[in-house]
């Protein structure tokens, strides 16, 4: 056996598998066919594109800045006409300019790299002519400041420097020079993609002064939905204590807040898509809809309750002939919405709150429980908050709009807000599916044991005031492994 083959190095073990997974949506550049599991999962997927697939239109850094120099060019007259003039740069010509600087960092920290391996390999040829061996000697550690630069940097065989933008992680793929993810080892979290490739929506509006706009110019609503229960077996406890955790929308908040920079939202709607609280026969299951509440759509047809000019629910959704057990455990989910709006209710963060889906009778029973106080302040943290909006969803079934439920509201004093979300908005199919699709480029493989459960989804939506134009939209996903 020679000296070489004795001194060759083991082959690196396999990547640990997750057992958390966070997903904040991000759009890639190539245009993707809509998925037929609505909009959420059209995001992951396009997520998974962006952050795995290698694509130099998402990572280059050449080609942003072209795109920006391209932008400022065009943009520029019109900009000027819809913003006033201003001497100011533009937030877009101010991020160039950054760009550009840590482009010519990228460039120092290879040449020095280049120059180090040189040093080393004149070391190694002096170490073997004096002592006759050829094991390699350690490289130096002068350059371990800028290895973060240097692995934004691929160097094709032909010499050519690859550079991408911050957030992005070099392989040994020459074929996917680069992808975008963050691993914590501590909690076997993977986080697709990386959270430093995901900017601030307020900057991105484009009269955002150099030193960015201020944050009364725009409107951020969020919405929380929680997709499962807790509990290590996806169940909560009897009396309803963990059955809905408050913390993950704590969670949800500082994940927001670490890749974008949001610290505060105007309004945080919270969604409990697996509870039937707005009385039309069915919830959610854990990951997907269940057969009842998918039947409520064809109950009537447009033109009929038009043409009666009666809507299918003028009454609230009181039923005489529900069981007592039903009672109880609508009840048992009502303490569990109460739980978990005491626990947004103090936190300064959001500005108003609201909740989603809820009937008559729920709104009045959570009301009762709650003992909301009287009056229309909304934004000061207290035990108990006012809610300020309560949406409901009429896309589907034009005839569910409930006119009992908007006379409620305007008595109460809340907004009665309608949205086009869907009740399953992640399938549990979906998933499994789109990971499938993605196994081999997975830099941390899904666990060949358990199940994959989605936990919540965080959705943010950004809205520039005057213009009432959309600044931003994006979600935020949490799923982890349960063991069964």
């Amino acid at each position: 056996m020679t000296s070489d083959s004795s001194h060759q190095s083991p082959p690196p073990p396999p990547p640990t598998a997750f057992q958390r997974l966070v997903i904040h949506t991000h759009d890639v550049a190539r245009s993707l066919k809509p998925s037929s599991d609505g909009e959420l999962a059209h995001s992951i997927h396009q997520t998974l594109h962006f952050s795995l697939d290698a694509n130099e239109e998402d990572w280059g850094l050449e080609n942003l800045i072209v795109q920006l120099n391209l932008s400022s060019s065009s943009s520029q007259p019109s900009r000027q006409a819809d913003c006033g003039t201003s001497s100011s740069p533009s937030t877009s010509s101010n991020f160039e300019r950054i760009l550009k600087e840590y482009e010519d960092r990228l460039d120092r920290a290879v040449e020095e790299e280049e120059e180090e391996v040189q040093q080393h390999q004149r070391q190694q040829q002096q170490h073997h002519s004096k002592n006759g061996t050829s094991y390699p000697l350690p490289p130096s550690s002068s350059s371990s400041s800028s290895s973060s630069y240097t692995d934004q940097v691929f160097v094709t065989d032909q010499g050519e420097r690859l550079k991408s933008i911050p957030g992005f992680t070099k392989t040994q793929d020459p074929n996917r020079p680069f992808v975008s993810y963050a691993w914590d080892s501590r909690t076997q979290t993977l986080h697709l993609p990386n959270p430093l490739v995901i900017t601030n929506p307020i900057v991105r509006d484009p009269c955002s002064e150099a030193n960015g706009s201020k944050r009364n110019d725009f409107e951020i609503t969020a919405k929380f939905f929680y997709l499962s229960e807790g509990g290590g077996d996806g169940g909560g406890g009897v009396d309803g204590s963990e059955r809905f955790p408050g913390e993950w929308i704590d969670q949800a908040m500082d994940k927001l807040s670490r890749t974008t920079g949001l610290i505060t939202v105007d309004t945080l709607v919270v969604a409990f898509p697996t509870l039937d609280l707005d009385g039309r026969g069915g919830g959610v299951g854990v990951g997907g809809m269940t057969e009842t509440s998918t039947k409520s759509s064809s109950s009537c047809s447009r033109g009929d309750c038009l043409s009666s000019g009666k809507s299918q629910r003028d009454a609230p959704d009181s039923n005489p002939s529900r069981s007592e057990s039903e009672d109880e455990d609508r009840d048992q989910d009502l303490e569990s919405v109460s739980k978990v709006w005491k626990h947004v209710s103090i936190d300064p963060r959001y500005q108003s709150l609201g909740l989603s889906d809820l009937s008559v009778e729920s709104m009045t029973r959570l009301f009762e429980k709650l003992e909301v106080p009287e009056g229309e302040e909304y934004s000061i943290p207290r035990e108990v908050r006012r809610p300020r909006v309560c949406t409901i969803n009429v896309k589907d079934d034009p005839c569910s709009f409930d006119r009992s439920l908007s006379s409620w509201c305007n008595s109460n004093k809340v907004s009665l807000v309608t949205h086009n979300d869907r009740r399953d908005i992640l399938p549990s199919r979906t998933l499994p599916i789109l990971l499938e699709e993605f196994k081999d480029q997975l830099p941390h493989p899904l666990p060949e044991k358990g199940r994959l459960v989605p936990r919540w989804v965080l959705k943010y939506v950004t809205l520039i005031k005057e213009r009432g134009v959309l600044a931003d939209k994006g979600y935020i996903c949490f799923a982890e492994v349960l063991q069964d």
